[in-house]
């Protein structure tokens, strides 16, 4: 029987399902991914990290529907730390994630990765519950639409989605959608409805693009997911981000193709 091993880990809650693509996975990446992230039926992830090797580190990520991103903050996290643990890296650990190189070392908070700074775009404005919001797209490895939000922990995500398609189709489906509320200097609370995912409990991409709104020059972002689990964002002196926070394995285990 062909088994897969795995490890389940989490970076501040956005939880993933991580494995070697070398030797390669027992399915195609995009059909692996929607398979064991699936809540009830698979191992239940917000995505799938594979992980090879060479030095940078080769990872590729795949949300939970099968679609591959380009980025994924606290993925890229917990992919080096797993890449240490099996011997594949060790600190600093360098990986290369859809075509870029990023540096990361273990940080008193947990894992940090460096990244170069979220290039920022138009400003978005939507009508939603009868009211023009406006809102800025961010590019973070991944683009997201940030909304400030005077209530984040009970805003509809769902409608204000359905608002930016009515706006921007194109930019809707290939966009996270985050809302975000400045809680005091430097810090703020934050939920992402990321592509292809839904809403998750972190998400690294939206941390750092919320901090390159909020954040001056040397000082540190103190940003909250529904997790409750902060992420710590930096600016460098070469302008750099980084992006520190809780990574660790849950477990591993071994998962049976067609036993799912």
């Amino acid at each position: 029987m062909n088994v897969w091993p795995f490890w389940k880990m989490t970076g501040a809650g956005n939880d993933f399902v991580v494995g070697d693509d070398d030797p390669p996975p027992p399915l195609s990446p995009p059909e692996l991914a929607r398979r064991v992230c699936a809540r009830r039926s698979g191992i239940g992830a917000d995505g799938l990290l594979l992980v090879g090797r060479g030095d940078p580190v080769r990872v590729r990520y795949w949300n939970a529907d099968g679609s591959e991103a380009a980025f994924c903050g606290n993925g890229a996290r917990c992919a080096a730390l797993y890449a240490v643990r099996r011997g594949r890296a060790r600190w600093p650990a360098r990986l290369v994630l859809g075509g870029h190189e990023y540096e990361a070392a273990p940080d008193p908070r947990g894992v940090r990765i460096s990244v170069d700074p979220p290039a920022r775009g138009p400003i978005v404005t939507v009508r939603a519950a009868g009211a023009l919001r406006a809102g800025r797209l961010v590019t973070a490895g991944v683009p997201h639409v940030l909304f400030e939000s005077p209530a984040v922990e009970t805003e509809n995500l769902a409608e204000l989605r359905g608002a930016l398609a009515a706006a921007d189709a194109e930019l809707a489906a290939r966009a996270n959608l985050t809302v975000y509320a400045i809680t005091g200097p430097g810090a703020a609370l934050v939920r992402t409805l990321e592509r292809g995912s839904g809403e998750t409990l972190a998400c690294g991409s939206a941390a750092l693009a919320v901090a390159a709104v909020l954040l001056g020059g040397g000082e540190t972002c103190r940003v909250v997911p529904p997790s409750g689990l902060p992420l710590f964002v930096r600016r460098r002196a070469d302008g750099r981000l980084d992006l520190a926070g809780e990574a660790r394995l849950v477990y591993r285990g071994e998962w049976l193709p067609g036993e799912d």
